[in-house]
Order: structure tokens, then C-alpha cells, then sequence
């Protein structure tokens, strides 16, 4: 008999997510400097870095370097290579980008370099990302490396900054390659209400908004080998809007269903919820 489950990105995954009780370790961040002048765009991005990935609850716990930490863990490890407001010289001399001389003064771009460790060290994705600002702001106080001790990207004048936007584009390039590596949080209904809307557990935490559409798929469960069983996608058999929204949770009307499959048929299995565009990455791509 066939199974009832949503569609997931990485279904031979699914269930080493943390969001349905899998077995993700901790997640360690590491921010480093390349230098003295990027001392203090290094511990902006560190503070980002750990607030975003926390309160995205794709991993148990996300902690600083340092300190007394798991044995088991994954590594985020990340370096700020240098950066340029306009036509600003000598921040990073030994620093080489094509094109540098031709910024404009209204430009600001920040160089990451980042590795993705599992708990043994071993490398799971690397890779090099630029941010780049060239929308008219305030830079002010923060076109020069002393005086940014204090950034953060989380609140404030730096955060609004042209240098501040061009490393937050920086850092969400870091977070989804992160998940492209590491499937998200499965989605579940948790309950359907007695008017036959839908509740499912991701809300404003997450990123959810009003008029987001979710997808429930059947899945026919295939065994590839004694022991290892499969769930592959057959055909969508349910399309729900999102109409409420609440911190953990939101509230969603059934538009589409095949006849044969009621709502609360929903309760008898397990759920997983596909969003046409997931709630986490979408945060991710609007910062780019």
C-alpha cells in the first residue's frame, strides 16, 4: 500500500533532518580575519552567523568556536579575505580583485572564503563569495576598518550600511550552501481543525508568511535492499494555502485535493509539508 508523505528535496535524507527528530550534530561556527583589518567585519559576521543558523533550528545547537564543545560536530569555517568601500586603497593591500580600480564610490564588496567540515574533519563543500552593494547609502564611520570594533549585522547603523549590505549578501551565500549540503527541517501537519483547515508546524520563526502555497505528494514506499527502503515521489495529491500565521505554526485552507483522499486522512500517516519555496531559503535569497 502506498505511503502518505509532502515532497522533500533530499528524500534519502529525510530523516537525518533535525526538524523530525534526526540525528544532525551540533553546529560549530568559526569566523576568522585575514587580516587586522577585517578584525571587525569577522565578529559581525560570527554574531550573524550563529543568531540566523539558531533560529533557523535546522541543527540542535549552533555554537562559537571555542570553549567546551561536543565530541561530535560539524564545522561551519569561514574567512573574510578583505573588503573595499568605493575607491578606498591600502584596507588590504596584499588583496588583488579584478576590477578593483573600477568602483565606483557608492560600491562597497566584501570577499568570504568558507569549508564545511563533518565530525572527523573531513571536507563536505568549500567555496568563495563576494558581496556587493551598490545601492546609495550611509557608509559614514564604516568605510575604514577602525572604526568597525562595534559592527554588527543584526541592528544598527552598519547594518544598513553599503558595507553592511555587501556582507550580509556575502553571508547568505555562506547559509545556503551550508543547506545545500544538509537537508532542512521536515514540515509536518500536526492537526486538522474541525472546519478542515490545516495546521502545520512552521510559522513565523521560520519565516512563513500568508499565501504560501504547501504540497502534499504520495510516496510509494520501495525497498532498494534488505533493509533499505526508500520513499519515492508518485503525484501530488493535495495543494494548501497558508491563510494564518503564527510564531510556530500557521494555519492553512484546503484549495486541491484528489477526491479519494479526505483531510484527516492526513492524521493516520506520517506528514512531511513541501512549500513551493521553502520559508528558510527564501529569508536566505531575499538578501541577495
Amino acid at each position: 500500500m502506498a505511503a502518505f508523505a509532502l515532497a522533500f528535496p533530499h528524500p534519502a535524507q529525510a530523516d537525518d533532518a533535525q526538524g523530525s527528530g534526526g540525528r544532525y550534530p551540533p553546529l560549530v561556527v568559526e569566523v576568522e580575519p585575514a587580516g587586522l583589518f577585517t578584525s571587525g567585519l569577522a565578529g559581525a559576521l560570527e554574531e550573524a552567523l550563529v543568531f540566523w543558523l539558531s533560529r533557523d533550528r535546522v541543527f540542535p545547537a549552533v555554537y562559537r568556536a571555542g570553549g567546551d564543545l561536543p565530541a561530535e560536530h560539524l564545522t561551519l569555517r569561514v574567512s573574510v579575505e578583505g573588503y573595499r568601500v568605493g575607491r578606498s586603497e591600502g584596507m588590504l593591500p596584499q588583496l588583488s580583485w579584478d576590477g578593483l580600480l573600477k568602483l565606483e564610490p557608492h560600491v562597497a564588496e566584501v570577499s568570504l572564503t568558507y569549508r564545511i567540515e563533518d565530525g572527523q574533519g573531513r571536507l563536505v563543500e568549500q567555496g568563495n563569495v563576494r558581496g556587493k552593494e551598490s545601492r546609495r547609502g550611509e557608509v559614514g564611520e564604516f568605510d575604514h576598518p577602525a572604526e568597525l570594533a562595534q559592527a554588527s549585522l543584526l541592528a544598527g547603523g552598519f547594518a544598513e550600511s553599503r558595507l553592511g549590505r555587501a556582507l550580509r549578501k556575502a553571508a547568505a551565500q555562506v547559509v545556503l550552501a551550508l543547506y545545500q549540503s544538509f537537508p532542512l527541517p521536515e514540515r509536518r501537519v500536526v492537526e486538522i481543525l474541525a472546519d478542515g483547515r490545516v495546521v502545520v508546524d512552521a510559522g513565523e520563526r521560520v519565516g512563513v508568511w500568508q499565501g504560501d502555497n504547501l504540497y502534499l505528494v504520495l510516496y510509494q514506499p520501495v525497498e532498494l535492499s534488505p533493509g533499505r527502503v526508500e520513499m519515492i515521489p508518485l503525484r501530488p495529491i493535495a495543494r494548501l494555502v497558508v491563510r494564518q500565521v503564527k510564531r510556530d505554526y500557521s494555519i492553512a485552507v484546503v484549495k486541491w485535493r484528489e477526491r479519494r483522499y479526505l483531510p484527516r486522512d492526513i492524521l493516520m500517516r506520517e506528514v512531511r509539508v513541501e512549500f513551493k519555496d521553502d520559508p528558510i531559503l527564501r529569508r536566505y535569497r531575499r538578501m541577495l
